[in-house]
């Protein structure tokens, strides 16, 4: 086979794809970083729902009076869905509240601390309910990116005489917000503070010093969460690992491995050309090893389209860690990321479904909370066949919180919203205080509601300021995660503004 230099740099180009080589195969080997002792294996998930999440039709104030269910309804616009939870033909444009009726099945066991006793979830969501109530999954309410601890004062002070406190650069914009929450440095703008899931990586790299890959494995593409100054994030496909078209060939491997053994006088050249030989060979152990591996059950396909986005990513991410005794991993940080959720129109339809006979299946199950309760179900199980309930926890990150009123069909940018977080109950061997709300849910009632930005210019939108930060959020994370309390800070550099990082690495309780 006739290979030279031009051939070789067309052919790695067209089996990578859209994927960058410096962040599939010359990521394979980063191992610069302080020293941390790790035992065991730990994984965590994160699930990036890209758009904004109108997390406050997820969670649900379930009690029936002004503080709960009924100052939701309020705030809401009125009741938007039938019995079922799918969307009423008699409800105006403006009611986007789930009837309460169809929460019935999905209320949560009674939590403390909250302005209301019990909550519910979203009736095409019932994996959550199920695993709250069994103590393997708890919310962090009301959480968002923060520079600093604000009140509602603050808030109204901004832009005057009297400011004295730091808010997010481009507030409610997606792409400084999706930023925001992947550098966790929302005073500034870009990726220039890299991604704190990458300082991680940086901080822990030794981690797996004997491994094939570093921390960060990515199922979604390039993100900037995983890209540290001294790693980046192997990426990865549902379908398995990118490698070189055909480099298992003899023929092609010796015309490649020819390439990559000469002799350059440049030292930058000479060390490019060893760490891409290195780097090209390491991706076919992994593509190896994780093809290897198999699943307990078939990846759900239920969905309209017969495709489970969302599944598809997560059975990738069982894969790598099936093989992370062959690998040498000892812990792993994946990205996984489901789209589609800036939901200005359509938003019941979008999250619950369209039901029979306006849809093709009778279950209605084309919404994405269906997808996710499928995927997210599918996920947990097959981690429970692996062994590894103990030793992974994945966790939800959007954009923003959404407003609480309707522009007529959906809701607009907001602020603070809810997340959630799989993993083994601490009451059962695991880590997590699960069937927990932390943090403080909002009142949502408009006409009690001391959150709202807006309501000291009576327009009540319901864009809530967040009471809790993600550096205390993902600190919770990251603790578990196994980084010490005294590099806490370098992973989040705002963490002090918010809580004793050294002192106290898990502010809410969360995660043992």
């Amino acid at each position: 086979m006739n290979m030279n230099r031009r051939n070789f740099i067309q052919r790695n180009c067209a089996a990578i794809g859209t994927a960058s080589i410096s962040s599939t195969l010359f990521s394979l080997r980063m191992t610069a970083g302080a020293t941390t002792n790790v035992s065991g294996y730990k994984a965590l998930v994160c699930l990036f729902l890209n758009g904004g999440n109108d997390s406050f039709n997820m969670l649900i104030p379930y009690t029936n009076d002004n503080n709960g269910y009924q100052g939701y309804s309020s705030a809401r616009g009125g009741v938007g869905t039938d019995t079922s939870g799918f969307k009423s033909n008699s409800a105006g444009a403006r009611a986007l509240a789930i009837h309460r009726s169809a929460l019935s099945n999905t209320v949560l066991n009674s939590v403390n601390n909250q302005p209301s006793s019990q909550y519910a979830i979203h009736p095409r969501f019932p994996f959550l309910q199920q695993q709250f109530n069994q103590g393997n999954l708890s919310f962090v309410a009301n959480v968002g990116t923060m520079v600093e601890p604000l009140t509602i004062q603050d808030w109204r002070n901004i832009g005057t005489s009297q400011q004295n406190k730091e808010i997010p650069v481009g507030l409610f914009s997606h792409p400084d917000a999706v930023m925001h929450w992947q550098t966790v440095v929302p005073q500034v703008r870009g990726a220039a503070p890299k991604g704190w899931g990458g300082r991680l990586a940086d901080v822990m790299s030794q981690a797996n010093l004997n491994g094939s890959v570093g921390l960060n494995i990515s199922l979604a593409g390039n993100n900037t969460l995983q890209l540290g100054n001294l790693t980046v994030p192997y990426v990865t496909t549902p379908s398995g690992a990118i490698t070189l078209n055909q480099y298992s060939d003899n023929s092609l491997k010796n015309a490649v491995d020819s390439i990559l053994a000469n002799s350059y006088p440049n030292m930058h050249n000479k060390t490019f050309s060893e760490n891409k030989k290195r780097s090209v060979e390491l991706a076919e152990i992994v593509k190896t090893a994780v093809d290897a591996q198999t699943l307990s059950q078939n990846v759900p396909n239920t969905t309209i389209s017969n495709t489970n986005k969302t599944a598809d990513q997560l059975a990738g991410v069982i894969k790598v860690m099936k093989a992370r005794n062959v690998l040498g991993m000892n812990r792993q940080i994946f990205f996984v990321e489901r789209g589609g959720w800036d939901h200005h129109n359509e938003l019941l339809d979008a999250q619950g479904g369209i039901p029979y006979p306006n849809s093709n299946l009778a279950d209605g199950s084309n919404g994405l909370f269906y997808e996710l309760n499928e995927a997210l179900d599918f996920f947990w199980n097959e981690i429970i066949a692996a062994g590894l309930e103990n030793d992974v926890v994945l966790f939800t990150v959007s954009d923003f919180g959404r407003t609480m009123t309707s522009n007529g069909k959906g809701t607009d940018h907001a602020w603070g919203g809810n997340q959630f977080v799989l993993g083994k109950s601490a009451n059962n061997g695991g880590s997590l205080n699960g069937g927990e709300i932390f943090g403080q849910y909002p009142i949502l009632d408009p006409n009690n509601n001391d959150l709202d930005l807006d309501a000291h210019k009576n327009k009540n939108r319901g864009r809530m300021l967040p009471t809790t930060s993600a550096d205390a959020y993902l600190s919770e994370l990251v603790s578990w995660f196994g980084l010490d309390s005294t590099q806490l800070s370098t992973v989040f550099p705002n963490a002090s503004k918010f809580f004793d990082p050294i002192a106290n690495p898990h502010p809410l309780g969360m995660l043992g």
